[in-house]
């Protein structure tokens, strides 16, 4: 029986990519690299040790926890969505008043109103993770730690001026400038006026989790999907775009980003347990909205 973290070759290949794959039983696994960083016994450990940061500094800067949180998150949208599609597929809605249809039906709203608090959690959670990479990863890329730029926003700007040459670095400069201009869209994707998590958080808006059916000629069977959409009111302009398709971009995004920051780390190997998401549940759910090891990249 082969072991539950082997990885059959064509997956290893793409170390140190973020994302999902199947391990060579066939189970989908969730793998992030950049979670071994910040775990007990690795070189790294031992410089925030020296630091005096390995203790609390460590659990409390560090993004795994909320890496899990969004992880958990997702597992549960993804749950929650094969619920909806189920209800409108089968045409409960249409059927006879019986007691299986009342709680299906039940059940269906009760997924439409989860799915949207689990997708604003899922926006929060990205938002929060782009500060906590670069602060907690201070005393790795930079010797002079506590002048090193503790927000994304900050760490970016940065970057494109050059300041950030100037910090004296433990890493891969060129990598880590090359990650912060070319791999943060998924981060201007939740922030300032247009920023969805702003939008969510600090603006006038409507979410509605809902489902749209189509069909490709008058007679063939509707398809069925589910749709995120978010209202609001800009300039006096109604505007209404379904973020379902965002959220996965901003993932894809995440994982390039958290790629090229370990990869600044002068980070070589192959995957390990260190970097498996361990969650209980459908493994299709965990992975559901995650970009797999084997999507082709964009170029910077």
């Amino acid at each position: 029986m082969s072991d539950f973290y082997s990885l059959p070759e064509i997956a290893k290949e793409q170390f140190p990519r973020h994302g999902w794959t199947r391990n060579d039983s066939g189970f989908r696994q969730l793998r992030l690299p950049l979670l071994r960083v910040y775990q007990f016994e690795t070189p790294h450990y031992e410089i925030y040790n020296a630091n005096g940061l390995a203790g609390i500094w460590l659990q409390c800067h560090s993004p795994s926890a909320s890496i899990r949180m969004l992880a958990v998150c997702l597992r549960d949208l993804s749950a929650e969505f094969r619920v909806i599609l189920p209800a409108v597929e089968d045409e409960w809605f249409s059927g006879p008043v019986s007691e299986a249809r009342n709680r299906v039906l039940t059940r269906y709203h009760e997924a439409l109103d989860r799915s949207e608090v689990l997708m604003m959690s899922a926006f929060v959670l990205l938002r929060r993770l782009a500060d906590q990479i670069v602060d907690a990863a201070r005393p790795l890329l930079f010797e002079d730690w506590k002048s090193a730029p503790r927000q994304m926003k900050t760490a970016v700007s940065m970057a494109k001026s050059g300041r950030l040459r100037e910090l004296k670095t433990r890493c891969n400069p060129q990598r880590l400038i090359d990650a912060l201009v070319h791999r943060t869209a998924w981060f201007e994707a939740l922030r300032q006026d247009d920023g969805v998590r702003d939008i969510l958080v600090h603006k006038e808006h409507y979410l509605s989790v809902g489902s749209q059916g189509s069909k490709p000629t008058e007679y063939a069977e509707y398809t069925w999907q589910v749709t995120v959409n978010l209202m609001r009111v800009k300039n006096g302009q109604v505007t209404n775009i379904d973020i379902l398709p965002i959220l996965q971009t901003c993932l894809e995004g995440l994982c390039d980003f958290m790629e090229d920051v370990y990869l600044s780390l002068n980070e070589g190997g192959d995957y390990a347990v260190g970097d498996t998401v361990h969650l209980t549940g459908n493994d299709e759910d965990v992975t559901a909205f995650w970009p797999s090891l084997e999507r082709k990249r964009p170029r910077a």
